[in-house]
């Protein structure tokens, strides 16, 4: 006798796979930044250890700051899809920015500021779902 299986297979709908790819792809982002950065700024922009770690620092301080103004903003307003896109479109302008820049101020400053908005897109996204 031959069993049949009762569970009906659905295809993902849109929604869902591009929520997986976004967040499978701004994690991958981040996975392969943050340990190449530090060989970066000391080779490429050719700073000592102090000033990277003093860039590490500043990293941390102003993305606490973004992520909670960011979170702030998303509950105040309620919609996240438009948030979830800018934090995208910014987080690919710093990862620009860095390629193409080698000034460690401007790094520092417009760099650390745009791929702060970047990193909170994923958080957004599951706030969202």
């Amino acid at each position: 006798m031959r069993m049949y299986s009762t569970a009906l297979r659905r295809l993902p709908d849109l929604t869902s796979t591009s929520f997986l790819i976004v967040a499978f792809l701004t994690g991958i982002a981040g996975a392969l930044q943050t340990p190449t950065l530090s060989l970066f700024l000391s080779t490429e922009v050719v700073k000592s250890p102090f000033m990277v770690g003093l860039f590490y620092t500043g990293s941390a301080i102003i993305g606490i700051i973004v992520s909670q103004f960011l979170a702030a903003r998303s509950d105040r307003s309620g919609d996240r899809k438009k948030l979830i896109l800018l934090c995208c479109i910014l987080g690919a302008a710093g990862c620009l920015l860095f390629a193409y820049n080698r000034n460690y101020y401007l790094l520092l400053i417009v760099g650390v500021m745009l791929t702060s908005f970047g990193s909170t897109a994923n958080p957004q996204m599951f706030a969202l779902a």
